[in-house]
């Protein structure tokens, strides 16, 4: 049924850009029209200038429907392509123990270390490749590229050729797949933006500025939604590392690579056909912006703080797979034990980012770090059942959270409208450390393995953590003096 106002038909016509100098506020640029307005709130009903007003359903967001389709999408995604990622562990054991026992540590561990280094490095560059060639597009190539990565590496008799299929192939097509449904350029309260950030946070800081797409189609139901698409990292980081252990136990390496792959292609492909955006959105122009808050002291505390965590965060969960079948208990545990640590760690995420709203961020932030300290310090004496389950609840919970404080630090730290000129910047940090830390550990492990086990690399781990820890503890300290319960 036609409209009888004329200004109502002509901006229901117009595509709808969404305006990122603009709080809340949508660009119209209708062809004609009397009225000619150019900018048209998202309010319901909102009263212009010259007294008419204007219809804004096609701005406000469903709470619904085609909605609660994309979350579930979400969470399917979620689950295959950063899950993954998380589950490398158990290729790691399978690399070291089965398929290249000659080989060093040092170099398996490059494997895991290119796919997830890959995909942060390449997310810096996802928010403008989906800008401008569209979101299903990028996602489309990246569920093609994932799955190609994966079934390649079936085929591998080579590291080197581990290295480019499930290392580097892989890392893109995740990136490019996962971070694109996340990242959907534009504004939102920042109240409700540090929540966002906090929740999505498993691959955090290339995300951190943005609006999640979630924000796009739910409104009053936003914290529900978001809640239910965080679920998909601990979903697959629970059930992939077991499922992948009964595959390869069952019907072989080649064929575990190419069941991955093609239900790789066909959720993540399916998926990238059901993922919309409902407002378009101006082309990103720069992949580094450098602003003036990059020449702080709080900046350049935070990038290296993130450096040294990066080298630090990986090491246990790659290590916990061979760690147990090291002291005899067998592959099945250590897929299990990965599983427990991913799960805890979405706990974590969420009840640390409530306490960080009354306690101060940086308070928790610091918190997170000494309780993955102690963890590791448990990990570094233990060799029985009990003390690594210990170790891997305390450090999925440690571990799990400071990544998500750490971004919600940031973001209080420069604000929101600064978090663009930095993001991209500690996205490289992290990436840099784990290019690092993780073959490092590797090369500890082939150094000292068969006099020491594996208590000299966990002691690395500890001494990295601890300087991420104690850096935090200097920010603080610099933020706001001595005082113990003052809330920063």
């Amino acid at each position: 049924m036609e409209s009888d106002n004329p200004l109502e038909m002509t901006i229901q016509e117009q595509p709808v850009i969404l305006d990122l100098t603009s709080d809340s506020s949508i660009t119209q640029t209708p062809k004609s029209s009397a009225h000619k307005p150019t900018m048209v709130s998202t309010e319901k009903n909102k009263e212009l200038e010259d007294g008419g007003a204007i219809r804004t359903k096609i701005t406000d967001p469903p709470d619904g429907g085609y909605g609660w389709l994309i979350i579930a999408t979400l969470v399917i995604i979620q689950s295959m392509s950063i899950g993954l990622i998380a589950s490398y562990g158990v290729f790691q054991e399978y690399y070291e123990h089965v398929a290249y026992p000659s080989s060093s540590t040092f170099a398996i561990a490059m494997v895991g270390t290119l796919g997830s280094v890959t995909a942060y490095f390449a997310g810096a560059l996802v928010p403008m490749i989906s800008s401008r060639i569209g979101l299903r597009a990028t996602m489309l190539i990246g569920s093609t590229l994932g799955a190609a990565g994966l079934v390649a590496a079936s085929f591998a008799t080579s590291l080197w050729q581990l290295y480019f299929s499930q290392g580097i192939l892989f890392g893109l097509g995740t990136a490019l797949v996962y971070l694109p449904a996340l990242s959907v350029p534009g504004k939102c309260q920042f109240a409700l933006q540090t929540v966002l950030i906090a929740l999505v946070s498993l691959i955090p800081y290339s995300l951190a500025p943005n609006p999640l797409i979630v924000a796009q189609w739910f409104q009053k139901k936003r914290g529900l939604a978001m809640g239910i698409v965080i679920s998909g990292t601990g979903i697959g980081g629970l059930y992939l590392p077991s499922m992948i252990t009964s595959l390869l136990l069952e019907i072989g390496y080649p064929w575990t690579m190419r069941v991955l792959g093609l239900m790789s292609f066909g959720l993540l492909g399916t998926g990238s056909l059901i993922v919309k955006a409902r407002l378009k959105v101006e082309r990103k122009k720069k992949v580094f912006d450098f602003g003036p808050c990059c020449k702080t002291w709080e900046f350049y505390s935070l990038f290296i703080i993130n450096v040294f965590f990066g080298m630090a965060y990986f090491a246990p969960l790659y290590y916990i797979d061979s760690y147990t079948v090291f002291l005899g208990m067998g592959p099945t545990l250590g897929s299990v034990l990965t599983g427990v640590c991913n799960g805890v760690s979405i706990i974590s995420r969420i009840l640390t980012g409530l306490a960080g709203d009354r306690y101060g961020s940086i308070n928790m932030l610091l918190a997170c770090g000494m309780l993955a300290v102690l963890s590791i310090v448990i990990w570094t004496f233990t060799n029985t059942l009990g003390g690594l389950v210990v170790f891997v609840v305390l450090y999925g919970y440690g571990g799990g959270a400071f990544i998500a404080q750490f971004t919600i630090v940031a973001a209080n730290i420069f604000g929101a409208d600064q978090m663009a000129s930095v993001n991209s910047l500690l996205v490289l940090a992290f990436g840099i450390g784990a290019l690092v830390g993780n073959p490092l550990a590797g090369w500890i492990l082939d150094r000292t393995i068969d006099e020491h086990g594996y208590t000299i690399v966990a002691v690395y781990s500890l001494m990295v953590t601890l300087a991420a820890s104690c850096g935090v503890a200097w920010l603080r300290v610099r933020r706001g003096g001595w005082a113990p319960l003052k809330k920063l």
